[in-house]
């Protein structure tokens, strides 16, 4: 897999979704989804992380609805509003086939299969949770769809039986993703091998109407406790200076006018990104807790660690060029 950074789209709203994008959903406030979290923080998968714990596949709108096709515990296969599985509070990300007729297809292969009996499986979905992207299980039947089966299985399924059914029509999709991963996929691991294939674009629902909004609430709360904790610290004083003057830096920039090109969730990436290496300074014996509490509100917005490594946007890179020129 080649790893390659992925910019995140922003999906403002669930009808922005497209048929066939496959959707991994952050976790949810309940006991099964906490088992899978908790236990897939032992598996390795690169890019893929323990708090997405269920996917499902965007089908296409009815009533104005979008409609999601999922493996359910103790119903099966379930096509249903996304509004009936999630409140607009849950965060997830959406990875969008680059060629339309693997999109088309997958959407195909769901409507072909939906009348069919699927069963969910927990020893199957047990034994994915264990199953990281190394686990020597890669050969995949990818004509073959089980039907004892769990969420993320059911979606890789789907999306090898696609791939296959373009290739046996001699339609140029080359999409190798679904011989490479494991038949026993959780979602941590979908979520890696869709991440690191060249053949998916990104986008990110960040579980918040406004994140821009959110971020800044975060991190100014953060500044107001570094504050606080700095008294007679003379170190933690001056990291809360530098903070702070690059938070109203920044949010001075974003206030004018001529910035109103980025959209919340660009100007949320952007802020998080300029504000983590000033905020992950040690100012005493362990590490920042300004900077792990951000981290993790990020995270909930389905932003990490390997997106604070990034340049900043096209538009405020090009400015702060010019910006160095002028000194």
């Amino acid at each position: 897999m080649a790893g390659t950074y992925k910019t995140p789209g922003y999906v403002q709203n669930s009808n922005q979704l497209k048929a066939g994008d496959i959707i991994v959903f952050h976790e949810a406030p309940h006991y099964v989804s906490n088992i899978i979290s908790f236990f897939s923080r032992f598996t390795s998968a690169k890019h893929g992380h323990h708090d997405s714990t269920h996917t499902s596949i965007y089908m296409d709108e009815t009533n104005g609805k979008p409609n999601i096709a999922h493996i359910i515990g103790g119903k099966g296969l379930v096509i249903e509003p996304l509004e009936n599985y999630c409140d607009s509070t849950r965060a997830f990300m959406s990875f969008r086939p680059k060629n339309e007729l693997m999109a088309n297809d997958i959407v195909r292969v769901v409507d072909k299969v939906k009348h069919e009996t699927f069963t969910y499986s927990e020893t199957q979905a047990a034994r994915s949770i264990f199953s990281g992207v190394d686990d020597g299980d890669k050969i995949r039947k990818t004509g073959v769809i089980a039907k004892n089966t769990f969420c993320s299985r059911f979606v890789a399924d789907v999306i090898g039986y696609a791939a296959r059914s373009l290739r046996k029509r001699n339609i140029g999709v080359s999409d190798d993703t679904p011989q490479l991963m494991p038949i026993h996929v959780s979602p941590k691991t979908l979520e890696s091998y869709l991440y690191n294939s060249p053949h998916y674009d990104l986008h990110v629902y960040p579980g918040s109407d406004d994140p821009y909004r959110e971020m800044r609430r975060v991190i100014r709360n953060e500044l107001d406790a570094m504050l606080a904790r700095g008294n007679g610290n003379a170190v933690a004083r001056e990291k809360y200076n530098t903070c702070a003057t690059r938070f109203n830096e920044i949010y001075d920039r974003f206030n004018t006018e001529e910035k109103s090109n980025l959209n919340q969730f660009e100007k949320a990436h952007y802020l998080f990104s300029e504000m983590m290496p000033l905020l992950q300074v040690r100012s005493g014996l362990f590490a920042a807790t300004s900077a792990k509490n951000i981290l993790s509100a990020a995270r909930n917005m389905r932003l990490f660690g390997r997106d604070v490594k990034q340049v900043a946007p096209p538009v405020i890179a090009s400015e702060a060029k010019q910006s160095r020129k002028s000194i």
